[in-house]
């Protein structure tokens, strides 16, 4: 199988928000994001670990409800060329 530039799955990188947690997962093959949406597969492992490592950090309760939300996204090339005027 060719390589189309996808990463293997590694660390996801977090960065915490004032009001949640962002968690960079990088771009992913099909078979990946349809096992994620049937909660399923690595990707659903990688959140539900970094899910759970944050609630620990935070002390959350650990009876308290998670409820994490998953963006999925597609990264196009822009069809447009900004030029701008240097003066």
């Amino acid at each position: 199988m060719e390589s189309r530039g996808y990463r293997e799955l590694s660390v996801p990188t977090t960065t915490p928000l004032s009001t949640g947690l962002l968690v960079e997962l990088g771009p992913q093959r099909r078979e990946e994001i349809s096992r994620l949406k049937q909660a399923d597969g690595p990707l659903t492992r990688q959140i539900e670990a970094v899910v759970t490592s944050w609630c620990e950090q935070l002390k959350i309760n650990p009876d308290a409800e998670v409820v994490p939300v998953v963006l999925l996204y597609r990264l196009a090339e822009p069809d447009y060329v900004v030029i701008a005027a240097h003066t």
